[in-house]
């Protein structure tokens, strides 16, 4: 984190200053005020040292980058926002850590966020949106086998006219199947089990079983 020390004829003029010399808003500076002013002959100015707060983003970053360096890997690891969250990814071959349904991708972005929560309510870093990594362009990838079968359960429930429980899914990959879902008005789907074993079940509108026409279960 980039530190700087200002002095001013007051603490505001000083903070000011600290924040011209950094280049950023006062809301991503922590200020300590090292000196008060005094007036009078034999005065002085304040002095305060600022430190300029780095982002969510900043964080998750350099955690990705180290945590693959570990096992001998460089990866180019950027960030953006998109509406209201933050997104994560890093380039290259991550098969063998992502799995073919990503758990171990899903655990390492709860660590992430966990790292970054715990670091915004120290102060260390400003507050920020919750973020989604990715790795190698994977939820990308799943999400389009995702979408590719929810279609096919909504052709057969649409024939059969008959439930289809699906395998169990994270949340993030039942949130897709029911979005997917929510556009055929004539299917309904809700979600079955506990966790981890927690499934989305498609039904034909109407039928009992508490499903949701045209859209996604509250719980996921």
């Amino acid at each position: 984190m980039r530190k700087i020390e200002a002095r001013g004829k007051t603490v505001d003029d000083a903070k000011t200053a600290c924040a011209r010399e950094l280049g950023a808003s006062p809301e991503r500076i922590r200020f300590e005020v090292l000196q008060e002013p005094k007036g009078g002959l034999f005065g002085r100015p304040a002095r305060v040292r600022g430190t300029l707060l780095e982002g969510s983003g900043d964080v998750a970053k350099s955690f990705v980058r180290e945590f693959f360096q570990l096992v001998g890997m460089d990866p180019v690891v950027v960030s953006r926002m998109s509406e209201d969250r933050l997104l994560v990814s890093a380039e290259g071959n991550f098969d063998w850590f992502t799995g073919p349904k990503g758990e171990a991708l899903d655990a390492l972005q709860l660590l992430v966020n966990v790292i970054c929560q715990r670091a915004q309510e120290r102060g260390d870093i400003e507050a920020g949106s919750r973020l989604t990594l990715d790795l190698g362009g994977f939820r990308e990838r799943r999400q389009t086998e995702l979408e590719k079968r929810a279609h096919e359960v909504a052709e057969e429930v649409l024939v059969s006219r008959r439930p289809v429980k699906l395998e169990p899914m994270s949340p993030s990959d039942r949130r897709i199947i029911h979005m997917v879902l929510s556009s055929y008005p004539m299917l309904a789907t809700r979600s079955e089990g506990d966790e981890p074993f927690r499934s989305v079940v498609v039904v034909p509108a109407g039928a009992e079983g508490g499903a949701v026409p045209g859209g996604a279960d509250p719980k996921t």
